[in-house]
């Protein structure tokens, strides 16, 4: 249930990464690579929770933490790189 913010937390992460001045064709080849480990790994947990768990059984109370737990990602994330960038900031006298 925790899995569904990955997405969403890489992607500002790669915003994050090339606004910073990183180079954007390997920031790009890192997103495929890390974006293809987690769909493996995703789709093996989901497979084998399938046949583990009855899927009858499942309701959807776990999709408000989901969508709590990205909203604090983001802001934690979004708090230090602004932080960051104000004490960056050149100071005029």
């Amino acid at each position: 249930m925790f899995t569904t913010w990955y997405p969403a937390f890489r992607a500002n992460h790669e915003v994050a990464q090339i606004v910073e001045g990183g180079n954007p064709l390997k920031v790009f080849l890192s997103s495929l690579r890390v974006r293809l480990y987690a769909s493996i790994f995703a789709g093996t947990v989901t497979y084998v929770s399938a046949l583990l768990v009855d899927l009858e059984d499942i309701s959807n109370e776990e999709g408000f933490v989901s969508l709590l737990i990205v909203a604090l990602i983001m802001l934690m994330v979004g708090g230090v790189k602004i932080r960051a960038h104000l004490q960056k900031r050149p100071t005029s006298c």
